[in-house]
């Protein structure tokens, strides 16, 4: 997943509230970083602090992997038919192969990329009334266009909405051995960028992270 285009300053995060991708990205990793640590607000009485997720990079490493893999099959392939087997006769047997073998690679790659979608977030971890793992995925459809208020009495000057924040959850819940698990979907709403993106560009991760773990604990019944 690449790197936000964010600036860190002052502990304190900041975007262009222009760049509609560079929002959502933002949004987007904060997701993992806020599900993979402890909560801070303290549990309401009676109830179990729940554990925080533990991330799987899978998807991601496996391209990463695969990418590396062609990439140096084919710079190894060319260093030795270049330097050693300059033999066209020769060198093109094996070069064959390494050009078969980098477009399955490829292929695999971007196979892995279509299956993942939008997905942004893969977390695992045991539930806290048992040893049993639950799972969660997240995914972070494309954003809607934004809303445009018109000019009327009331409101001289036309207005521009933000876009909302939406992720599509798929929740398995822990069963026994036996029984096979079901996911439990639904959308959690964050609201608009403008809720907890200042006019300066400064992302409020706390109300963001109010708004996420408030969303997820109403689906998964927390």
């Amino acid at each position: 997943m690449p790197a936000a285009a964010a600036a860190v300053t002052d502990d304190r995060i900041l975007v262009d509230n222009s760049n509609l991708a560079e929002l959502k990205l933002t949004a987007d990793e904060a997701v993992e970083r806020i599900l993979s640590r402890a909560s801070k607000a303290a549990p309401t009485q009676g109830a179990t602090a729940s554990p925080p997720w533990k991330v799987s990079h899978f998807h991601t490493d496996l391209r990463l992997v695969l990418g590396y893999t062609a990439s140096l099959l084919m710079i190894a392939v060319g260093v030795w038919s270049y330097f050693i087997e300059k033999e066209w006769s020769v060198n093109k047997g094996p070069t064959a192969v390494a050009v078969a073998v980098y477009l399955v690679l490829s292929a695999i790659q971007t196979a892995d990329a279509y299956v993942q979608g939008n997905r942004i977030f893969y977390g695992s971890r045991k539930s806290a009334n048992s040893s049993q793992v639950e799972k969660l995925i997240l995914t972070s459809p494309q954003l809607p266009r934004h809303k445009t208020i018109k000019r009327t009495p009331s409101t001289p000057q036309p207005a521009t909405i933000p876009p909302e924040y939406t992720l599509e959850a798929e929740y398995f819940a822990p069963t026994s051995a036996s029984q096979q698990q079901q996911p439990k979907k639904g959308k959690v709403a964050l609201g608009h960028f403008g809720e907890w993106i200042t006019q300066e560009g400064e992302f409020l991760e706390s109300v963001f992270e109010e708004r996420l773990r408030a969303g997820l604990a109403k689906l998964l019944g927390e």
